[in-house]
């Protein structure tokens, strides 16, 4: 099955095209920056480039581009920024394609909890945010249909090798997850 991975802020990086390598047969990527390497040293730069230069709904507007031209079955996977826009694309009109939805610590969810999925989401939560509620946050989304919950013990970024967060367990175990998650299981 065809993995279309949404990126956080970082953008395409060579740690998320390892990760892909090594998770699914069949992947696209993207990313806010259209493809360019931005080779971010600093997560706070990251941010800043990101909010400056694209934002939420930018990225939101290229990845529905994308996806309004997809006509096959399709599994979603976001992280951060990215799991945002996939919880938005999986609650969208165009989720008719869509098989099922992985948002990893999309924080900025908790904005968007009007918003109902039309296809499974799983969902997976930081153990701590700095900016919210993770308890009141996994509240909410514990009540919305389509949504399996995943609390982690893990922070914010732990899958990305960019992040001050990364922790090598959770991105051994959760891509191992992605891997049974891409091929059915």
């Amino acid at each position: 099955m065809k993995v279309i991975v949404v990126s956080d802020i970082w953008g395409r990086t060579e740690a998320l095209d390892a990760l892909c390598l090594r998770t699914f047969e069949d992947y696209t990527i993207l990313d806010p920056y259209s493809g360019s390497e931005m080779n971010f040293e600093i997560e706070g730069d990251a941010y800043k480039y990101f909010i400056n230069e694209c934002g939420l709904e930018r990225y939101y507007s290229y990845a529905s581009s994308y996806i309004k031209e997809q006509r096959y079955s399709y599994n979603l996977l976001g992280f951060s920024v990215g799991a945002t826009v996939a919880w938005m694309l999986a609650c969208s009109d165009q989720a008719e394609f869509i098989k099922k939805t992985a948002c990893f610590y999309g924080s900025r969810v908790r904005y968007l909890l009007n918003e109902r999925p039309t296809r499974s989401v799983d969902f997976f939560l930081a153990n701590k945010e700095s900016s919210f509620n993770v308890l009141e946050f996994s509240r909410e989304l514990s009540n919305i249909p389509m949504v399996t919950l995943h609390k982690t013990r893990f922070l914010h970024g732990f899958m990305n090798h960019s992040s001050e967060n990364f922790n090598l367990e959770a991105y051994g175990h959760y891509s191992d997850w992605l891997k049974s998650w891409a091929n059915g299981a």
